[in-house]
């Protein structure tokens, strides 16, 4: 656990904590009237001892590695903060300051279309380590012990209403699978269709789902900070207020490790969908590390299922002439066609499949093509493909260690939107876009943090 020094103090002065003579002899500093925009992207990442915290002129970005088969990413926005100052250390020029807010036009970091911002986000944020060490201040500090200063006055803990009460994952309610939504779900209006399977398992389709969860987030009491960084091995300084009383907590900061060089590029793309984080949340839900050590994702395109249907069309009609010509008994050879017509009527993929064999079951969650359920979903095929060509390259699958996926599930449960991409290799990205304030306007502030998972076959 990380080194924190505290002081607990009461101050007559005004609760904003007005800037000091100290703070001005910082290369960076930020304030906030609400520290739970911080707390909350912090949980989502709260499954490693320690994380390397990285302060731009753009906003924070925190980076760790699990083995060498997972990377988080996050980053806040400097919006997010009501002020903001930052001491390029490459440049003599003026230092990056923003006073009362940030215009929404000053926000080059941030682009509109969801799918495209974190990555884009880090390649500006992050082009290669050597601008890194000239253009930001990197460190180390323990992320634990960092939640534990935001919360110190209990005003940090994230609430949404996506929050999940009821985790019961009893082994015997497993091998019967009936996924059910979390209550405050059906408030939203989810609705699960479940297509059973006795013995192992069983088959859920996902149907409709609506309403904004933002609508039922009820405002809590939070705490104002401000953060200080005077530079190389200097403590991260936080300076937390509440209702008069001021804490100051300051963090050790460490060296930063060098991370795997982890990149989604996007040439490489195969699969993009966009969905609402609830839809996953409530599949990975069903799911604990007991369950089983690997989870496959199958990603199927329009190309594979029509080309599956024209096969087994073609079989069924040679079918049919083979039995008109041997067999005399009609009702017989009627029968046997309309077999044949059921197999084919079923035999296609759905866009998205989730797959767990387990030693209690196995489970398989589909995801079909519907605007309800996939905003978006495109799988980039080469044009001119031949059949043999659309049969290896329509369909995606791949197996990824279930304890990685399942540090998804903090994330998930405090985000609104998920994109999630799989290149050639079966490399994947999940990103997520997280509301981090309190009313609906999700604009106002916002964070986003990014998974890339190593598939088995490459760990």
């Amino acid at each position: 656990m990380g080194s924190v020094l505290l002081n607990l103090n009461l101050l007559n002065q005004s609760p904003r904590l007005n800037q000091t003579s100290d703070q001005q002899q910082s290369v960076f500093y930020c304030y906030s009237d609400c520290l739970r925009s911080l707390s909350i992207l912090l949980s989502t990442l709260n499954f490693s001892r320690r994380c390397n915290f990285q302060i731009s002129d753009t906003g924070i970005h925190l980076d760790l590695q699990v083995g060498n088969t997972l990377q988080a990413h996050a980053y806040l926005e400097k919006s997010t903060f009501s002020e903001w100052y930052f001491s390029n250390p490459n440049q003599s020029t003026l230092p990056t300051t923003q006073v009362g807010g940030i215009n929404s036009d000053d926000r080059s970091a941030v682009v509109d279309r969801f799918s495209d911002v974190v990555c884009q986000l880090s390649n500006q944020s992050t082009p290669s380590q050597e601008q890194q060490e000239l253009s930001n201040y990197q460190f180390e500090i323990s992320i634990s012990t960092l939640i534990e200063c935001l919360n110190i006055f209990g005003t940090a803990s994230a609430t949404t209403s996506n929050t999940n009460t009821n985790t019961n994952t009893n082994s015997n309610q497993k091998f019967n699978y009936n996924p059910k939504p979390p209550l405050n779900s059906l408030a939203n209006g989810y609705e699960d269709q479940v297509d059973g399977r006795d013995q192992k398992g069983s088959r859920s389709v996902f149907r409709h789902g609506s309403d904004d969860r933002s609508r039922l987030v009820r405002r809590q009491p939070s705490s104002a900070i401000r953060i200080t960084y005077d530079g190389l091995g200097q403590p991260l300084v936080l300076l937390i207020e509440d209702s008069g009383v001021v804490t100051r907590c300051a963090l050790v900061t460490y060296e930063p490790e060098e991370l795997a060089e982890m990149m989604f590029l996007k040439e490489n793309q195969v699969v993009q969908l966009i969905m609402k984080s609830d839809w996953l949340k409530s599949a990975f839900e069903q799911f604990d590390e007991k369950t089983s050590t690997e989870i496959t994702m199958i990603f199927c395109s329009k190309a594979y299922n029509d080309h599956l249907r024209r096969k087994q069309a073609s079989k069924t009609n040679q079918s049919r002439k083979s039995n008109r010509n041997n067999s005399p008994d009609s009702h017989h050879v009627k029968h046997q066609v309309n077999d044949e017509e059921e197999e084919e009527e079923g035999l296609s993929y759905p866009s998205f499949r989730i797959q767990v064999d387990g030693t209690m079951g196995d489970w398989i969650i589909d995801f079909p093509n519907d605007r309800d359920i996939l905003e978006s979903f495109e799988f980039n095929l080469p044009d001119h493909l031949d059949d043999e060509g659309i049969e290896t390259m329509g369909i995606v699958k791949n197996s990824y260690k279930l304890s990685n996926i399942l540090k998804f599930k903090k994330a998930l449960d405090v985000s609104t939107k998920a994109s999630l991409r799989v290149d050639d290799t079966g490399f994947m990205s999940l990103q997520l876009l997280i509301p981090l304030d309190e009313s609906s306007n999700l604009r106002v502030k916002k964070g986003y943090v990014e998974f890339l998972c190593v598939p088995i076959e490459d760990g």
